[in-house]
């Protein structure tokens, strides 16, 4: 088995899981508990999307992330991942197996069980039936009758698994430690180790087709394959002068040839040439300081960016919008 650095889990993974609270000047005017760190967020269209992270937060929007309303779904632990299939039907999931449904759109959340008390730290909702779920020890869980029943098809190796990204029900990838890349073809059924050309953790993958896609991880480690994963290759980034301290990349998304990826301490950067090539977008100093933890691309172009302490940020034409923090709203006790 291979040692596991203290690297093996990002920094905002970490403050999760160990439920650091950010400062109280975010707090709600109505007294409600501090903002909470967001780390994963799910779109549906340009207007509608979700948003979770610690102390059992959900948020939802309706207006492409401008505004905010915070969900009951009745858990305090720690919801490291969200997916959304259409309006109506998504998953939630978290620390220690914790995983909730809901088919109205987040005005209830149901939990259901899966087979193994793992962290998940990647959810990917196919449809109303099936959605797929990753996390520690090599877990994978698949439903295929909305959540009613979870397959296990963990992994016998000791892996942490962060992301899943699926063209269609039956190709998609699963990324994580050690550089691991599994792809499948048929739906799950069987999954293929892919040579990714690194050993550094991936955090997150993200296809356009089902042959382009990009990756990224610790030390700012970029990955970028045409044909599918039968070959990746290594992009290193010029930032001349701009050259900092490798990062971490926690997350990109990649549409046609436009990529974003954001990470550690205000980095943003962003490809027009399907990843071959990237630009660090500059960033106020007061973003530096924040990290990032997810992005979605808009149906409108626009990118949404979620992290630290609720915080949202947008960008469009390639530059920095706004940097806002999601409210925190106590929901009336009815």
């Amino acid at each position: 088995m291979k040692k596991r650095t203290h690297l093996a889990i990002p920094i905002l993974i970490l403050t999760a899981l160990l439920f650091l609270r950010p400062d109280s000047v975010f707090a709600s005017k109505k007294g409600g508990v501090g903002a909470a760190h967001i780390l994963s967020e799910s779109f549906v269209n340009a207007k509608e999307g979700w948003a979770s992270g610690l102390r059992g937060t959900v948020y939802h929007t309706t207006d492409g992330g401008m505004n905010w309303e915070l969900q009951n779904t009745t858990t305090d632990t720690p919801l490291l991942s969200i997916s959304f299939c259409n309006s109506q039907v998504g998953w939630v999931a978290g620390k220690s197996g914790a995983i909730l449904n809901t088919v109205d759109g987040g005005n209830t959340w149901k939990k259901q069980i899966l087979p193994k008390n793992r962290h998940i730290f990647a959810l990917k909702a196919l449809s109303p039936e099936k959605c797929w779920a990753a996390g520690d020890w090599g877990a994978i869980f698949y439903t295929k009758d909305g959540g009613n029943t979870w397959e296990d098809k963990t992994l016998p190796n000791d892996l942490i698994l962060y992301c899943i990204d699926f063209q269609d029900e039956n190709e998609g990838w699963i990324a994580g430690e050690y550089g691991t890349i599994l792809h499948t073809t048929d739906g799950g059924i069987n999954w293929t180790t892919q040579t990714s050309d690194t050993i550094n953790t991936l955090f997150s993958i993200s296809f356009s087709s089902n042959l382009k896609g990009v990756a990224v991880g610790l030390s700012n480690t970029i990955l970028k394959t045409d044909d599918g994963g039968n070959k990746w290759q290594t992009v290193v980034m010029d930032l001349g002068s701009k050259q900092d301290e490798p990062s971490s990349l926690y997350s990109v998304k990649l549409r046609d040839n436009k990529g974003i990826a954001v990470g550690d301490r205000g980095w943003i950067i962003t490809s027009t040439d399907g990843g071959k090539t990237w630009e660090q977008l500059p960033v106020p100093l007061n973003v530096s300081l924040f990290w990032f933890a997810q992005v979605e691309w808009l149906d409108d172009g626009k990118a949404v960016i979620v992290g630290m302490r609720s915080s949202v940020t947008f960008i469009e034409n390639d530059k920095l919008k706004l940097l806002g923090f999601m409210p925190v709203v106590v929901p009336d006790k009815k």
